[in-house]
């Protein structure tokens, strides 16, 4: 187990273009075991529909952060959980041993080193707790008195700091009074949550500016010019398109977004970079045809969109 499901590689990326020290470096790690909630998140989205609305039912999300949630949170409180809510024993045991038994090595000039090897003790992970409720101090004193002893049962603490919560169509007199419950900060939306951008209206272009970015960063820091339209052609199916599938899942993704992508790869597959115009030899509704029907194999973005949200029906 600890070998093959629990290992994982912890990479230092530079925050900035000009790095000096420590701190100008993020950690990031992935392991072999997919960890994002497609239904989690869509599940939000849902929830979080029409909060840019006044003329609604008056609702809030809160937005809890958790402070160093992986070294504080007691094990034991996990495993009682799981035996209350029934289930079966053999299960208990996976994840007892997934979540208490991880392996980390972190990559050092390209090779991965052993956490022991390297002094390290203890690696910090946080997470955030949404919580929706109605717009009302009633509602939200009882969350705010269930944290307490949800503190002392879990080890969980809550970094009143870093939470936030959200309204929707609630007055400002009782935004204040909740706000002074809480001490929580009040936030806006949309909101990165699980990777994507959290908010209650239908995708605009600047909400996926993000992916964008995404694209455009990975391009341009490939040295690609010397490769063949067959590696330009791998790139993209393997790379490029794998980048969009978590937010093609979940949104129908705005016709302007998906055009700048294929613009990209267009440009891409014939001249291997984003910034050069360059005349299409063959038209992309061509390219994007199955090979044995004479095309690249290029998925059509559209339509792969549609189809990847329609499994949420």
């Amino acid at each position: 187990m600890r070998s093959l499901l629990n290992a994982n590689v912890i990479t230092i990326i530079p925050k900035t273009e000009n790095v000096e020290c420590l701190s100008d470096f993020r950690p990031i790690s992935r392991c072999n075991a997919s960890t994002k909630n497609w239904g989690q998140c869509s599940f939000a989205h849902e929830l979080v529909h029409n909060y840019h609305r006044n003329n609604v039912k008056k609702d809030c999300a809160l937005k809890i952060d958790l402070r160093k949630a992986y070294d504080s949170i007691h094990w034991d409180c996990i495993e009682e959980i799981l035996i209350g809510l029934r289930f079966p024993e053999v299960f208990i045991k996976w994840v007892m041993t997934c979540v208490g038994s991880p392996f980390y090595s972190v990559m050092v000039n390209g090779n991965p080193e052993g956490c022991k090897d390297l002094k390290i003790k203890h690696i910090s992970f946080a997470d955030d707790l949404f919580v929706f409720c109605k717009g009302n101090l009633r509602s939200v004193k009882q969350i705010a008195d269930v944290l307490k002893p949800f503190n002392d049962v879990s080890g969980l603490q809550v970094n009143n700091q870093k939470s936030c919560i959200y309204f929707c169509g609630v007055d400002n007199d009782v935004k204040e009074n909740i706000l002074n419950e809480l001490s929580f900060k009040e936030g806006s939306l949309p909101v990165k949550y699980l990777g994507v951008p959290l908010i209650g209206k239908r995708l605009s272009k600047g909400d996926c500016q993000g992916l964008i970015e995404k694209f455009t960063k990975r391009i341009s820091h490939w040295t690609v010019r010397h490769l063949t339209y067959a590696g330009w052609l791998q790139l993209i199916n393997d790379v490029l398109f794998s980048m969009q599938v978590y937010w093609c899942s979940l949104f129908i993704l705005p016709i302007a977004v998906i055009r700048g992508v294929e613009r990209m790869c267009k440009n891409f597959l014939w001249k291997g970079a984003v910034d050069i115009k360059y005349v299409n030899l063959v038209a992309w509704k061509s390219v994007c045809m199955k090979k044995e029907e004479g095309g690249l194999g290029i998925k059509d973005l559209v339509l792969w969109n549609k189809v990847d949200v329609v499994r949420h029906i």
